[in-house]
């Protein structure tokens, strides 16, 4: 007979659990989460629990015809045991909360988002979750929420290098049916889907009242591991700020005077609304505007704003921004953060 865990014990729980929450984790996933990344003692310890039954595997087929594992999920054995513990309140079937096999690549990197995060304190909800209260369509491509260690919520999204129109339209449109002052975030794979996402943006006329972030997936990992605001950002860089009472130019520079606004997570609600703005309004609130950007974002921005003449840029060279001088630049990769 094969293997198996003859007594169960927490850890083996808390791993179902997670298993549970995420739908499927990959085992550098899991060996990240609970064996300090040793790969050996993780491999060993799903191995018994798939003996168990308690979870079961997704082959993934490599290039040469060779499957490997893709990644594990939950069996009803297991969710019935994380309910008999007194870990999940009811029992759904295992069925509901499996992923199509073409899924499990998406929703890797999907977890990996949450996952990061969480070591810098940002806590997280899964989509079952937010569907469940906001009264969401099953159906809708919200991937969960991310709340700051500050408090502050941001509503996920994550569109793949080349997504098809109708999957950013469909985000798009989601965007815009939810609360107007939510918080949103959408990561991209590659920079066809960033650039289709602003083009259909303007052409849907897309606007909220919330913050919506667009950022590439392996930057935007890594600007949110180490800023989770933009105090924390503007304290790095040795800016001295004070708050003002515009309702969305939110910090004046203690050094200039001018209004400091930070568009390195690519604010699309801020932008748009610098865009619109007039040198009649700029006159009424009676300070410059200076935005700080991407080194390789100036020349994009320098476009978006050529009709506000008030704006000045501050370019910010991101290996710097990371203590990362010398690395190859991994803006969009889905490599580890």
């Amino acid at each position: 007979m094969p293997d198996t865990i003859k007594r169960i014990n927490e850890r083996d729980l808390e791993i179902l659990s997670a298993i549970y929450k995420h739908r499927v984790l990959t085992t550098e996933q899991i060996a990240e989460m609970f064996f300090d990344g040793k790969k050996n003692y993780c491999y060993r310890k799903l191995y018994l629990m798939k003996n168990t039954g308690l979870i079961e595997s997704y082959s993934r087929i490599k290039k040469e015809g060779r499957a490997t594992t893709g990644g594990y999920y939950i069996t009803d054995k297991g969710i019935t045991l994380l309910h008999k513990n007194g870990k999940i309140e009811s029992k759904v079937p295992a069925a509901n909360n499996r992923v199509n096999q073409k899924q499990i690549g998406y929703l890797a990197k999907v977890n990996q988002i949450f996952l990061e995060l969480a070591k810098s304190g940002w806590q997280y909800k899964d989509s079952r979750e937010v569907k469940r209260e906001e009264n969401r369509n099953r159906g809708d491509l919200v991937q969960g929420k991310l709340i700051s260690p500050a408090g502050v919520e941001y509503e996920i999204y994550y569109l793949e290098d080349k997504a098809k129109e109708v999957a950013i339209v469909k985000v798009i449109k989601e965007i815009t049916f939810i609360a107007k002052t939510t918080n949103i975030a959408v990561f991209f794979g590659g920079e066809t889907s960033f650039r289709n996402f602003i083009e259909k943006s303007n052409q849907l006329r897309l606007v909220m009242g919330g913050e919506i972030l667009l950022l590439p997936y392996n930057f935007g990992i890594r600007y949110l591991k180490h800023y989770a605001s933009d105090e924390e950002l503007f304290q790095a860089l040795g800016k001295e700020v004070i708050k003002s009472d515009h309702p969305w130019l939110k910090w004046i520079s203690k050094e200039g005077g001018e209004y400091l606004v930070n568009l390195l997570t690519n604010d699309y609600m801020m932008i748009f609304n610098l865009t619109r703005m007039t040198e009649e309004q700029k006159q009424k609130y009676g300070r410059e505007i200076k935005v700080l950007v991407a080194n390789r974002m100036v020349s994009e921005y320098q476009k978006y704003f050529r009709d506000q003449h008030f704006i000045t840029f501050e370019s910010i060279d991101i290996k710097d921004l990371f203590n990362e001088r010398g690395k190859k630049d991994g803006t969009y990769s889905d490599q580890s953060a």
